[in-house]
C-alpha cells in the first residue's frame, strides 16, 4: 500500500479518486495529552485541591476538577472519533473534504494557489484562493482552508494539491 507521506506517489495515482486520511500519530498525541488533563482534574477532586483565587467567587476546588475532567473527556472522545470521520478525496473534477461536522466539495476551477499557512503558533494548514468565498462561511473549506494535513506536512500537501490541480485542469 502506498504511504501517505509520499506526495509524488499519491500524484502518480491521478486521476484517482484518491482518499487521504488524518495522521493517527497526531491524534494519538492529542489523546494522551487530553487523558493527562483528565487525570489531573480527577486527582484534584480526589485530593481536595483548593480553588485558589476562584474560591473568592464561591467556587470549590472539586468543581474545577470535575469541569476539567468532563471537558477533556469530551475532547478525548473527539480525538478517538474524528480521525475515522475525516478524509480528503482527490479526483479529476475537484476535491472533497469530509469531517465530523459535514463535508465540502470544491471544483478545481474554483480553487487555486494552495500554500502552507501558519494559523497559530506551530499549527500549519493549507490555504488556497477560493472563487466565491465569503467571510461569513462557517466551513473552513468554503473560506479556502484545509483544517487537516492528512498525514503530510502542510507544504507537501499544498504542493500535491497544486500539481493535482494542474493535471486535472489540463486533462479537461
Amino acid at each position: 500500500m502506498l504511504s501517505q507521506n509520499n506526495a509524488e506517489g499519491i500524484l502518480s495515482r491521478f486521476p484517482g479518486p484518491v482518499t487521504l486520511r488524518p495522521s493517527l500519530k497526531k491524534w494519538s498525541v492529542l489523546l494522551v495529552c487530553y487523558a493527562a488533563v483528565v487525570a489531573l482534574g480527577l486527582a484534584g477532586v480526589a485530593l481536595g485541591v483548593d480553588a485558589g483565587w476562584l474560591g473568592a467567587f464561591g467556587i470549590q476546588g472539586h468543581w474545577i476538577g470535575w469541569f476539567l475532567a468532563a471537558l477533556f473527556s469530551a475532547f478525548m472522545l473527539m480525538a478517538v472519533i474524528a480521525p475515522s470521520l475525516r478524509r480528503l478525496t482527490l479526483d479529476r473534477e475537484g476535491f472533497e473534504v469530509t469531517g465530523p461536522f459535514g463535508c465540502g466539495s470544491v471544483a478545481w476551477q474554483d480553487a487555486n494557489h494552495f500554500k502552507a499557512a501558519e494559523i497559530y503558533l506551530w499549527v500549519e494548514v493549507v490555504a488556497f484562493d477560493r472563487a466565491n468565498a465569503t467571510k461569513e462561511c462557517a466551513s473552513s473549506v468554503r473560506r479556502g482552508q484545509l483544517g487537516e494535513t492528512f498525514g503530510l506536512a502542510a507544504s507537501d500537501l499544498a504542493t500535491l494539491m497544486n500539481l493535482w490541480r494542474e493535471r486535472a485542469i489540463s486533462s479537461q
